[in-house]
């Protein structure tokens, strides 16, 4: 399954990607969505019962997933994502593993409970 801001893919929104995957038990199948160019303006939320997605960026400088929500608009830590993050990235927990890429923020960096490789 492919996102594009310019319709040229199965959808233009990474939340709509996110919300058509199936809910998998088998931890062996991963569900690919492959994130085209873009600037998403959007808060991404992958529920519990989402397990096994796998989102795969087209090029880390060709990508942009930028969120809104913050404390000053009243929404709390676990409330303000903007894809699955409160901080600049919120490892909040089990394991996750980050590979060539670039983590910029100002607000408490990285953060959270989880193993995290990078």
């Amino acid at each position: 399954m492919e996102v594009a801001k310019d319709c040229s893919e199965d959808y233009t929104t990474i939340t709509d990607a996110v919300i058509e995957a199936p809910h998998w038990a088998r931890e062996e199948e991963k569900w690919v969505i492959l994130v085209r160019e873009g600037v998403y303006i959007e808060n991404v939320e992958v529920r519990r019962e989402k397990i096994n997605i796998m989102m795969i960026a087209e090029g880390m400088e060709k990508i942009v997933i930028i969120g809104s929500m913050n404390v000053l608009d009243e929404f709390s830590t676990f409330n303000s994502l903007t894809l699955q993050h409160y901080d600049t990235l919120y490892a909040h927990s089990v394991h996750q593993f980050y590979r060539d890429c670039h983590i910029y923020g100002t607000i408490d960096f990285i953060f959270g409970n989880a193993v995290a490789v990078f």
